[in-house]
């Protein structure tokens, strides 16, 4: 008998100790997360706010996931599958230190479809980020040398457990994380809140980690792009804006036509009847509520003038100086001059490049998998620059200074309407790869288009390029020379320099128009794919010689429309982006349906307002900070009628699920198809 009480004793301390250990596993796989998510929190962000607290909620049931995985199998399987996880953890934070120190935001699990671009051609930068950043993955070793201190003194149990364990683990698990998801309320269900952020199909990467922390935001946009369902899952419903516009004055020359620019035989409300589509059918109840902007005095402004567009790799309007850079000075100073346009992105050059060209946010929803322009590349797509002259008889041609398959540009442009698309290795060469010269670039290509009677060109510039160092940048040790002497520091400077590139291949492209008569007769349109994330706020303000404000101020930038033959002309609405290819073609007096397009002509009587990729936006009345969803006026705060804000975060929803749905169902061409025809 007291042999029996002996081993009875003995089994049941076992059990406890076990218990204890699993206790004490459960404790440190959520203290592990805590401790990554808190030191990302206070790195990219530099603060610690109250919504903190969703994260390390969010730490429990991770933590009964890890145990459940952890404890599946045998002792020896069981620590592999330990082992294996929390690397997994180091090298996905240490993963998101290197993109955030590159592009100054959170990588998206959803962009990982462009990443072999990244590696590939950001290799550099990506050293150069580790060697930087090296204090970060030594801090990120710290869970796993605890962890081998741990199991090494048989603190943390890696045991096989009992199927009632595991079931209870599951169970555990599934209740606590609904549980989780409930306490979301907390932080109220409006705009920027965790809770809306945490059902969004749409929440930015930044936004949502700041909100839930990155594994949940990762979670979410995994589960979104592997089982997202194709709707944008929003009501497109009608927004009554004359609530909140000042009425509008009739312009004084009583010829001048205001009729909405839209095109004769679309007909929205009768298109349900061609299709099934959940989505389509939406699409078209909401285009058949929306009455399109009005024609204006400047429609038609430009009209039979050749145009040129660039789309300026990382530019920024602050180097721009009147001895140093005399023909940049020249444009950003006369025709027409925007002087509340902002760049609604911080990185990542396709989506600023798509926006400028389609007049239209790209697909941001969580279940998207690669870049907008590759889905567009089959889509009819009436309303880019290229088709439109296209259209009209014009000849068409494009420029890149680097690999036409980057982005897939060699699909998505030619279908743009560019007849000629010619990039390195394809009808040019350059002396340098990356970067590679503006200035070749120009001087390889006006000769195709500078003798024709009538002629539409684009270029996507390259050598204003991060990373803004004379010893690892070409195009920065190319004009170093020229910058040396100036009060800057050696990033700023370097930043300077390899943008003198884009100041001389504008300077020999004005010498060459002039030559042949045709400067006057060219409208050339400039603005950037986002801002230069390659330089630190420090380096930023430095270069525009006044704090910079982080939120908008870094944003704010240079929509260059400009034309010899006109007078400056000073703009103060507030545009983005987007509006620029609306604002073009009523400029050019070319044929567009303004419903079609979420961007909106400037000049027009439409709803003005700039928006930041975050859903952040600037108006006539306020700026709006959706990230902490503060709300700055800039009028008299009881001239804004309530519930301002919430509809402007609708409109912002309502443009870009509009250009989602649009992208991702072809749908011009179904409006084409099923009214006027395709041309």
């Amino acid at each position: 008998m007291a042999e029996f009480f002996s081993k009875l004793k003995k089994q049941v301390f076992l059990s406890s100790v076990e218990v204890s250990r699993r206790k004490l596993s459960f404790a440190f796989y959520a203290l592990t997360i805590i401790f990554y998510e808190l030191v990302m929190q206070i790195y990219a962000f530099s603060e610690i706010t109250w919504k903190f607290i969703f994260p390390i909620i969010f730490s429990i049931p991770f933590a009964l996931f890890v145990i459940f995985i952890t404890n599946l199998f045998g002792k020896r399987v069981n620590m592999i599958i330990s082992w294996a996880f929390l690397a997994f953890l180091f090298l996905f934070y240490s993963t998101q230190v290197v993109y955030s120190f590159v592009f100054k935001s959170l990588l998206s699990i959803t962009a990982v479809g462009m990443g072999g671009d990244a590696v590939t051609n950001f290799y550099a930068e990506i050293f150069h980020a580790i060697k930087v950043r090296w204090f970060m993955f030594a801090i990120f070793l710290v869970p796993l040398v605890c962890f081998g201190i741990l199991t090494k003194k048989k603190i943390l149990s890696v045991r096989s457990t009992s199927r009632r364990f595991k079931l209870s683990s599951v169970i555990a698990y599934v209740l606590v994380h609904f549980i989780t998801v409930g306490t979301l309320f907390v932080g109220g269900v409006g705009p920027a809140s965790a809770f809306e952020v945490y059902h969004s199909s749409d929440a930015d990467t930044d936004i949502s980690a700041r909100n839930l922390g990155l594994i949940t935001t990762s979670r979410l946009e995994l589960k979104n792009m592997i089982f997202g369902e194709k709707s944008s899952g929003v009501d497109l419903g009608h927004i009554d804006l004359n609530q909140f516009t000042s009425s509008e004055t009739e312009p004084d020359t009583p010829f001048v036509d205001t009729s909405p620019n839209v095109i004769k035989g679309i007909d929205f409300a009768s298109l349900n009847d061609k299709t099934d589509d959940e989505d389509i059918i939406q699409l078209n109840n909401y285009f058949a509520a929306q009455s399109g902007t009005n024609k204006n005095e400047y429609t038609g402004y430009f009209k039979d003038k050749n145009l040129i567009v660039l789309c300026a790799e990382s530019f920024s309007p602050y180097f721009i100086d009147k001895e140093l850079t005399p023909t940049l000075y020249k444009m950003v100073t006369g025709g027409f001059v925007f002087k509340n346009y902002y760049n609604s992105w911080p990185n990542t050059t396709t989506n600023g490049e798509y926006s400028l060209c389609m007049g239209m946010f790209p697909d941001m929803s969580r279940h998207k998998s690669d870049g907008s322009f590759k889905h567009s590349a089959d889509n009819y797509l009436p309303y880019c620059f290229g088709n439109q002259f296209k259209n009209i008889g014009v000849n068409t041609y494009a420029y890149h200074n680097y690999k036409g398959s980057y982005y897939t540009r060699k699909e998505s442009h030619p279908n743009m309407g560019y007849d000629v698309f010619k990039t390195m290795g394809n009808g040019m060469k350059f002396t340098t790869a990356w970067p590679s010269s503006d200035l070749e670039m120009m001087e390889q290509s006006v000769d195709d288009y500078i003798n024709e009677d009538r002629f539409h060109a684009y270029y996507m510039t390259f050598s204003g390029h991060y990373r803004y160092s004379f010893d690892s940048n070409p195009m920065c040790a190319r004009n170093k020379s020229k910058v040396k002497n100036l009060n800057y520091s050696t990033a700023v400077k370097a930043y300077i320099s390899c943008n003198l590139e884009l100041e001389y291949a504008l300077s020999y492209l004005f010498e060459r128009l002039e030559e042949a008569g045709k400067l006057d007769d060219t409208v050339i349109v400039l603005a950037s794919d986002h801002y230069p994330y390659g330089l630190t706020s420090k380096e930023y303000n430095e270069l525009a010689g006044e704090e910079i404000d982080t939120t908008f101020g870094k944003f704010r930038s240079s929509f260059i429309c400009y034309n010899s033959a006109m007078e400056p002309v000073e703009v103060e609405t507030p545009c983005c982006n987007i509006d620029i290819l609306p604002t073009m073609l009523n400029l050019f007096g070319l044929e567009y349906d303004s419903r079609l397009i979420t961007g909106t002509d400037v000049f027009s009587n439409g709803n003005h307002i700039a928006i930041l990729s975050n859903k952040s936006f600037i108006t006539d009345k306020v700026m709006y900070d959706a990230v902490k969803g503060k709300t700055t006026y800039l009028v008299d705060e009881d001239k804004v009628p309530e519930g301002y804000i919430d509809a402007m975060l609708q409109v912002i929803t309502n443009k870009m699920s509009v250009a989602t749905v649009i992208l991702n169902n072809d749908y011009y061409r179904f409006v084409y198809e099923n009214t006027i025809g395709i041309k």
